[in-house]
């Protein structure tokens, strides 16, 4: 998996949409410390690479998309991701493409908790999978359509 944004790029697009941090905190499902550490300097200590599937919702609203207001609690159980995923018609890796994840964290994030390879639902991956619940058909959404079509 490449990675989609570096600490500047990240830092860049946040000031492009015109979003504090604690703003893109809450559109993201997140803390400002952690949208503090993605736009640090790669060679301090706190620095942490910035998340896959929050760059891409970042893309998202720089291509025009604009949420709708921020839940409390992003954080879907591991029964409602699947119900997500499955009412958009998904499989496990169509959403992994759509969210720039492997798709063995799709699988990980429908298992029961009490599995011991389960991964409880990233707050980003269960933040975009509810803009697509919404209405919201990414740029990856489409191409994921259109390469079924071409089988």
């Amino acid at each position: 998996m490449a990675v989609l944004m570096d600490h500047s790029e990240f830092r860049q697009a946040r000031d492009r949409l015109g979003l504090s941090k604690e703003e893109a905190a809450r559109i993201l499902g997140t803390t400002e410390r952690t949208i503090t550490r993605w736009e640090a300097s790669p060679d301090t200590k706190q620095a942490r690479r910035p998340n896959n599937a929050a760059a891409r919702m970042m893309r998202w609203m720089l291509g025009g998309y604009r949420p709708p207001q921020a839940s409390e609690a992003p954080r879907k159980t591991p029964e409602e991701f699947s119900a997500g995923r499955k009412s958009l018609f998904l499989t496990q890796a169509d959403l992994a493409v759509i969210l720039d994840l492997d798709r063995q964290t799709v699988v990980r994030y429908e298992l029961a908790p009490d599995l011991p390879t389960a991964l409880s639902p990233s707050p980003f991956a269960s933040r975009a999978l509810d803009w697509m619940l919404g209405g919201f058909e990414p740029p990856e959404l489409a191409e994921v359509r259109e390469r079924k079509n071409r089988r």
